[in-house]
């Protein structure tokens, strides 16, 4: 009856995993499709409204050190709850055209978002810790999903006369089924945990957290600077805005097979380094192509080739914190670590685009930034590959 009652268990986290996971991005990838009718009612210049992106991402990065504590404390399942909560609220605030409570909401999002990232991979390795490549491609393919849904229907929205507040409102929707899935896993006391957490004084010592770091950080800040400028890069190249939502579309899901396989694959291999520079070649190959053309054949192939990579490397980063941890409450040390100094890193991809974009007027800066950043990637990726334990190079320290 145990075995029963752990499995059924496992089937509802499992379910509750696919649903959180589904929250993890709409809530960002739908504005880039209507960031053009934010900036015109809003009146906000480029670099402004790419706000909208970066501050989430800022609130990742903030958020992401205090969760793996929130949850020793808590209980991962209810400081996950608390995160699907935070990120429901804000979408009802952002969805509104008064200016701070805009950005109030917008901030919430991240927060919500950012707690929820970093406790997954954790969650994974302790419910299913002989199983963690295939639940984390699981997972990182749902994300994908209804990622790659966002941009679309919310340019279609906007394309057919709808306002941009209720084309954001409508993403509180999935959210609110996700609560409601984990309500029952809240009532349960968390049980403490005598496995330290890695400290951040003791994972800044060790090489291998940070080239994860910087391999999760440098795909972000690729992957959200296209999530909010790949629409109007396409406009300048003679694409409508609504072909441009829907191109950003094709990046998504372009990017859904790799992002379930990788993860499988990885977890096989005796090191993960040719993972690393795969990854980063296609990208690099997919950016020159998008760059170098305005053909409309080779710039979906392009962005078919941007998608496959970064689909593969979210998946890929998330994998490799519980590969390079002994058990969960490591995992969600090195987790914690990643994704904090890893989005404030992502966090100047939508910002520093869009003021490149304003001081040159032109798209062309920007593609030789995003360029050196997958250089940047590629070589961390190659690092975070090598078969290493974080804590071979670290000493354990108790966090009270």
């Amino acid at each position: 009856m145990t075995d029963r009652s752990n499995q059924g268990r496992n089937i509802l986290i499992f379910i509750g995993i696919i649903a959180v996971a589904f929250n993890l991005r709409p809530a960002i990838t739908s504005v880039g499709p209507i960031i053009g009718d934010i900036q015109h009612e809003m009146q906000f210049n480029t670099s402004t409204v790419s706000l909208l992106t970066t501050f989430p991402l800022l609130a990742f990065s903030a958020i992401s050190s205090f969760a793996p504590i929130f949850a020793k404390r808590w209980g991962i399942e209810r400081t996950l709850f608390c995160g699907l909560t935070l990120i429901g609220l804000g979408i009802f605030m952002r969805s509104t055209n008064i200016l701070f409570i805009l950005f109030v909401g917008t901030f919430m999002i991240g927060i919500g978002i950012g707690i929820c990232n970093v406790l997954l991979p954790s969650l994974v390795k302790a419910q299913f810790p002989l199983k963690v490549g295939l639940i984390t491609g699981i997972y990182t393919l749902a994300m994908g999903v209804f990622a790659g849904f966002a941009p679309g229907i919310s340019g279609t929205l906007s394309s057919n006369g709808i306002t941009w507040e209720p084309s954001l409102l409508i993403w509180a929707i999935p959210v609110i089924l996700a609560c409601i899935l984990w309500i029952p896993f809240i009532k349960k006391r968390p049980k403490i945990n005598p496995v330290p957490l890695l400290s951040f004084s003791t994972l800044f010592k060790s090489g291998i957290a940070w080239q994860i770091t910087g391999f999760m950080g440098l795909q972000s800040f690729i992957y959200f600077g296209f999530s909010t400028w790949l629409p109007e890069i396409l406009l300048s190249k003679g694409f409508t805005l609504e072909m441009g939502g829907w191109m950003l579309t094709v990046m998504q899901f372009s990017g859904l097979p790799a992002s379930f396989f990788i993860p499988i694959l990885g977890e096989r291999l005796a090191h993960q380094k040719w993972i690393g520079l795969g990854i980063g070649s296609t990208l690099i190959t997919g950016l020159c192509g998008l760059f170098l053309t305005s053909s409309t054949v080779i710039s979906f192939l392009s962005i078919i080739l941007i998608g496959l990579s970064l689909g593969a490397a979210i998946s890929h980063s998330l994998a490799l914190m519980s590969l390079r941890s002994m058990n969960s409450e490591q995992a969600a040390s090195l987790s914690g670590m990643a994704q904090s100094f890893g989005y404030l890193l992502a966090a100047c991809g939508p910002f520093l685009l869009g003021f490149l974009y304003d001081l040159f007027h032109q798209w062309h800066t920007a593609f030789f930034a995003l360029i050196t950043v997958a250089i940047l990637f590629t070589l961390c990726g190659i690092g975070a590959g090598r078969n290493v334990f974080v804590q071979e190079t670290t000493n354990l320290k108790q966090i009270s």
